[in-house]
């Protein structure tokens, strides 16, 4: 069977093939099941660790601050206890001074995301100096620095026995300095949701091509690809198909995503979501979208000879290979402090490893504008051409397919005139 398509595409024939795609599964009981549960599993999954707590009590994680006090040895010591015992007496989280050998190593403890903020304390106790260093963005626990610093200064006065300290020493605070440090990698946190967004764009990516790429190969079996065809030219129909699918998919997703951040907040935590860049959480739907449509475009060519369902999962065996490199790619190089390396920074820009590694550099830190417009356009652009390519095989083999599966008959059923 042999088609000729004009170049326009009926954008309303279109619409109308993405609506009942998208009618036909969201209808389903057993899509609606999953939604269901799946939403539960979330919330549930937010919500299990404050409820299975264990005996702490309520117990809340120290604030880390990386000190190193410039003194003699035991004046030192005795100055960092004085810090200790300072901020056991202020309210709020429980703060632990980590000291350090020297400025150096502050600075570069806070650069790399060991500690979130350093303190560098000179001068003497009379008239002490604080340098308090955060990265950039700063950080409201070096407010608290300096009041515990404030307060550390009062207690060695008291008992500072060398010299007499007169009652505006006494009351003076201390000398404080603000200074930043140039981030080199993600923060803690930020590694921890780039992991779980990268393993959920990894999950929709192979859910949704799989389901797009059956749906494909069930059409035709059915006869329903060559009915619909008589109506609509083939990239209209894998166009509305491709929009269809994807919209009840990521439907799903978007609902389970919401039921753990509602969950989130109605378990009081919060804060899972504190000091993330706000360009990787503007970035993450996107990133969805382009796995999505890019995966299915390369799924379209690559079950062009299929011919049963069942042999769906081997066919797309190379899209999902290049699934997990990225993902493998992803969680590799996002580790607190961690730099991104300029092959990352190539692999990046190659479509089908955009969504996945630009969600880790955009993690790490700034991207340029137009790396990143090629990071989006590039899935773009590369799924619109694997979609026309596709076309005309597609209505060749709208009734019956020529068997196999992989890369080469899939090329080859590309080939065939």
């Amino acid at each position: 069977m042999s088609r000729t398509e004009p170049r326009s595409v009926g954008w309303g024939r279109v619409r109308l093939i993405a609506s009942r795609e998208f009618r036909e599964r969201v209808g389903q009981k057993a899509y609606l099941i999953a939604l269901v549960v799946g939403a539960l599993v979330a919330a549930a999954a937010v919500i299990a660790p404050s409820l299975l707590g264990g005996d702490d009590d309520g117990a809340v994680e120290p604030e880390r601050v990386a000190i190193v006090v410039q003194d003699t040895p035991a004046s030192a010591r005795a100055r960092l206890l004085s810090f200790e015992s300072a901020a056991a007496t202020l309210p709020g989280a429980p703060v632990k001074f980590v000291a350090k050998r020297d400025e150096a190593q502050v600075r570069a403890s806070v650069r790399d995301d060991d500690e979130e903020v350093g303190a560098v304390v000179t001068g003497t106790t009379a008239e002490p100096e604080v340098q308090v260093v955060t990265r950039e963005g700063g950080s409201e626990l070096a407010a608290r620095v300096i009041e515990i610093a404030n307060r550390a200064a009062q207690e060695e006065r008291l008992t500072d026995a060398t010299r007499e300290i007169s009652k505006d020493q006494f009351f003076a605070p201390v000398k404080t300095q603000e200074a930043t440090v140039e981030g080199s990698g993600p923060t803690v946190k930020t590694t921890a949701v780039v992991s779980v967004l990268g393993l959920l764009l990894y999950i929709a990516g192979i859910m949704l091509t799989t389901s797009y790429a059956t749906g494909i190969v069930s059409d035709r079996t059915n006869h329903v690809t060559e009915r619909l065809l008589t109506a609509a030219k083939p990239r209209e129909h894998l166009a509305g198909k491709l929009l269809g699918i994807g919209a009840s998919g990521l439907l799903q997703f978007a609902a389970w995503i919401a039921a753990a951040l509602i969950a989130d907040v109605a378990a009081g935590s919060g804060t899972a979501l504190d000091d993330v860049p706000a360009s990787l959480m503007i970035f993450f739907p996107v990133a969805l979208v382009l796995t999505y449509v890019l995966y299915a475009a390369a799924a379209t060519v690559l079950v062009l000879p299929v011919r049963k369902a069942e042999d769906v999962s081997g066919a797309i065996g190379p899209a999902v290979m290049l699934q997990v490199v990225g993902f493998i790619a992803t969680t590799t190089i996002v580790a607190p402090g961690a730099t991104i390396s300029g092959t990352i920074q190539i692999l990046s820009l190659i479509p089908f490893f955009s969504p996945l590694l630009m969600l880790a550099r955009l993690a790490a830190g700034d991207v340029p504008a137009w790396e990143l417009a090629v990071g989006v356009a590039g899935p773009i652009v590369l799924a619109i051409i694997l979609l026309r390519l596709a076309g005309p095989a597609y209505a060749r083999y709208s009734i019956d397919a020529p068997g196999g599966k992989g890369l080469k008959a899939a090329l080859g059923a590309l080939r065939t005139r």
